[in-house]
């Protein structure tokens, strides 16, 4: 691209949040709190971790 289009071309038009306008949302544009999938994914893992511990507890204490 030659200087010239370059200067020509306009701004992308982006939202409040800075994600633009002007093509289709993909993954990479995901923002905001609301549903987040951390909060997902950190509750499942410490789900998981608690019942990793409950079946050590409940195998050396009950199944001795």
């Amino acid at each position: 691209m030659s200087d010239e289009t370059k200067q020509e071309a306009a701004p992308e038009r982006r939202d409040e949040e800075g994600l633009p306008l002007d093509r289709a949302p993909t993954l990479d544009d995901v923002r905001g709190a609301g549903g987040s999938g951390r909060t997902t994914a950190v509750s499942c893992t410490v789900a998981v971790l608690l019942l990793v511990l409950l079946f050590w507890a409940v195998r050396a204490f009950v199944l001795r």
